[in-house]
């Protein structure tokens, strides 16, 4: 690194290391076993000397090896010998929920490192509140007491969390703003509050989290606090006329004992499907490190709005011939101000457009007429709007999903694309699993909606189903159940 000086020899570096690496998840149809097992397969035709899988095996204790398609991979390399890691899983710190756990894997643990990275928050009457930070900007000044503010007092589950659009910035303007952590990442929701006006951010840990900190470069002032703290500092805010704080970030304290500690999220044993054999292996530093990542993810939000541009025809796609431009610009303006305004009514004129559904197991095409307006669920509902479009031709297809609330609030929204799918059947029912993982992160009832009336009596059948998408089917109904609980 030019123009820096070290002291010390590295360690746990191989300089002349080459990476090869495979892609074999997708966003939305997550890790497919057949991906899986290619991988594994062009890895080690490649020559390559260990795998690292950072991927969750199966279902833990209810998979067996035969039918993991990570045991069944990495026995393959093994067996030619190469190395394999992989992550022992996230669901800490439940007890038997440890993953990969066959004996012929290195399964890994994330710990903690030797340093940290405290920031403090001193409130208005005194005490101070222990967190975590990687914020690196200008700091508050020094001694400077803002108004404390936290959205989820006066305001639904969506402001609760600092989603996008769910902040009245006149209520926020110039103030620390306390956000619950879980359902969009967190440094997204300091953009949120950012963008909002917000001066600073606490972001407050729930039951799901506990204690455990992730320390993060923010792009404001902003900080992690547990779930202790963050109840105090929530009941001080309600409970004070003029509540107050300020942020002091500590930089970096080095030589932190005891050191390293197996991280709160990282998944524990004992191993549920051969007790003899001791899971996790060992841990490895997996919590406030560096790592790289990709901007990628710009292309599929551009992808998706061309997408709701052009929805509910999906000309693009169909190729039914193009919408007019008046219609097009209409629905692309309707649909901005619903990010931005909470203007719940997206419409556009279908009275000269015919719809292909699915009428009894028949193919049919069906008029719409007049204009069609987004209805809102109930308020303590999510509704969640899932499509898919099919190329037969090209034995693919794409799923689109966006959930809202009650006030049209876009709380999350996904485009992907599905490689070997072998029917528009398949695709719609890849499209209603994509948003049935979306909502299980908000914790409160959806309503999944389609237009497809084969999807709905497919997925509200009880008997015994032996078709191809039996799978997805179960997985679906697995999800449902894990809602529901």
């Amino acid at each position: 690194m030019e123009g820096y000086r070290f002291r010390g020899s590295p360690r746990g570096v191989a300089p002349k290391a080459r990476v090869a690496a495979y892609k074999v998840c997708w966003k939305g149809a997550g890790c497919l076993d057949s991906d899986i097992l290619a991988g594994f397969d062009r890895a080690v035709a490649d020559g390559v000397d260990v795998i690292s899988v950072s991927i969750g095996g199966g279902n833990g204790a209810v998979s067996p090896f035969y039918i993991d398609p990570i045991a069944i991979g990495s026995y393959g390399a093994v067996s030619r010998g190469v190395f394999v890691a992989t992550s022992a899983g996230n669901e800490g710190p439940a007890p038997m929920s440890v993953t990969n756990l066959a004996p012929w894997i290195a399964t890994v643990g994330a710990g903690t490192i030797d340093r940290n990275f405290p920031a403090e928050i001193v409130l208005g009457d005194g005490r101070r509140m222990s967190g975590v930070s990687l914020y690196s900007g200008k700091p508050l000044a020094n001694n400077t007491m803002l108004s404390l503010y936290y959205p989820g007092r006066s305001g639904g589950l969506s402001a609760s969390l600092c989603m996008e659009n769910s902040i009245d910035p006149s209520l926020v303007a110039g103030k620390i703003v306390i956000c619950d952590r879980g359902s969009s990442p967190r440094v997204a929701k300091g953009m949120v509050v950012k963008e909002a006006g917000g001066a600073a951010m606490v972001l407050a840990n729930g039951e799901a989290n506990g204690e455990g900190l992730v320390g993060d470069a923010h792009v404001l002032p902003a900080c992690s606090v547990g779930e202790n703290e963050g109840d105090a500092l929530k009941a001080y805010a309600a409970n004070t006329t003029n509540p107050t704080a300020t942020i002091v970030f500590r930089g970096t304290v080095i030589g932190v004992k005891p050191a390293p500690l197996v991280a709160s999220f990282s998944a524990r044993g004992p191993n549920g499907l051969v007790p003899e054999i001791l899971k996790p292996d060992f841990i490895a530093p997996g919590v406030n490190i560096l790592a790289a990542w990709t901007g990628a993810t710009v292309r599929e939000q551009v992808m998706f709005m061309f997408w709701r541009a052009w929805h509910p025809r999906n000309d693009l796609i169909f190729g039914k011939g193009k919408e007019s431009l008046s219609n097009s610009v209409i629905f692309v303006g309707n649909y901005w101000n619903s990010f931005t305004t909470a203007n719940t009514c997206v419409q556009v004129d279908l009275s000269n457009k015919g719809k292909g559904v699915i009428d009894n197991g028949r193919y049919v095409t069906q008029p719409e007429f007049g204009r069609r307006v987004w209805e809102p669920p109930d308020p303590d509902y999510i509704k969640t709007n899932v499509d898919a479009s099919f190329v037969d031709g090209m034995r693919s297809a794409s799923v689109r999903v966006v959930a809202r609330n009650n006030l049209g609030e876009v709380l999350a929204s996904l485009w992907d694309f599905i490689r070997l799918c072998t029917s528009v059947d398949e695709a719609e029912l890849h499209a209603a699993l994509a948003g049935l993982y979306i909502g299980i992160t908000f914790h409160i009832p959806i309503i999944l909606e389609t237009d497809c009336a084969f999807l709905t009596s497919f997925l509200a059948k009880d008997s015994i189903d032996r078709s191809p998408l039996r799978d997805l089917k179960k997985e679906a109904s697995s999800v449902s159940r894990l809602m529901r609980n």
